[in-house]
């Protein structure tokens, strides 16, 4: 393993939020975050790296919720929402 493989799926996830693809961006993070359990550091050359766990979730979050709102889902609670109705009957008229 090699941390060309993170940076592949780093670089893969950012051009797919980069497209609004946040489905695939979670694919591609996600993977990432697997590798990172096997090789949490690395050496590239002469250069020792150190791979930012915490923030792969944080993208991961943040693209879950960029999902979640594209979908109609977030904010609202939902798709489904309360609306108050008023029933009109002739005798109202």
């Amino acid at each position: 393993m090699s941390a060309a493989l993170v940076n592949s799926n780093v670089t893969a996830a950012v051009a797919a939020m980069g497209s609004g693809d946040w489905s695939s961006a979670i694919n591609y993070l996600t993977q990432a975050q697997a590798y990172l359990v096997i090789i949490p550091r690395s050496k590239q050359g002469d250069t020792e790296m150190e791979f930012d766990g915490a923030g792969i979730n944080q993208l991961i979050a943040q693209c879950r919720k960029n999902l979640a709102g594209a979908n109609g889902l977030g904010a609202s609670g939902g798709i489904m929402q309360s609306q108050k109705v008023r029933y009109v009957t002739e005798a109202d008229c």
